[in-house]
């Protein structure tokens, strides 16, 4: 009863146009509520839970990161991450790679991270203004 169903259709839209729609909704809906106070209220409720698990986990790794048996762990974590990443990668790329220039554009991407080591932030930059050039179409 927080929102009438036309306000909850209408922050879903909005959300949906937005990254991290979750959290755009919920900062909507305590606006909607209590204004700017509520909007704030709404976003930290949401976030807070995970800042304090990940402060707890990051104090417990320090803790523990030397232990073999943490070591073990994070090893053999390690391998279902990357099969996790590659996952996601290959459902990006069926959705998003249609040209051969796309598919070069890709690896020139991967091969720079890799070889060169550049910050991923640039490599975005570049893929951004190629696609806004229409040179990837």
């Amino acid at each position: 009863g927080w929102l009438s169903p036309q306000e909850f259709i209408d922050g879903v839209a909005i959300s949906n146009l937005t990254p991290g729609p979750i959290s755009v909704l919920a900062t909507f809906a305590g606006y909607r509520l209590r204004g700017i106070a509520g909007a704030l209220v709404a976003t930290g409720a949401l976030y807070l839970p995970a800042v304090i698990l990940m402060l707890v986990l990051c104090h417990e790794y320090e803790r523990l990161k030397d232990r073999k048996e943490t070591r073990a762990f994070l090893a053999s974590v390690i391998p279902a991450v990357i099969g996790l990443v590659l996952s996601t990668a290959v459902l990006l790329a069926s959705g998003t790679l249609h040209s051969w220039r796309a598919f070069a554009f890709a690896g020139l991407a991967l091969l720079v991270l890799i070889r060169w080591n550049v910050h991923p932030a640039c490599v975005l930059a570049v893929g951004a203004v190629a696609g806004a050039a229409a040179i990837l179409p």
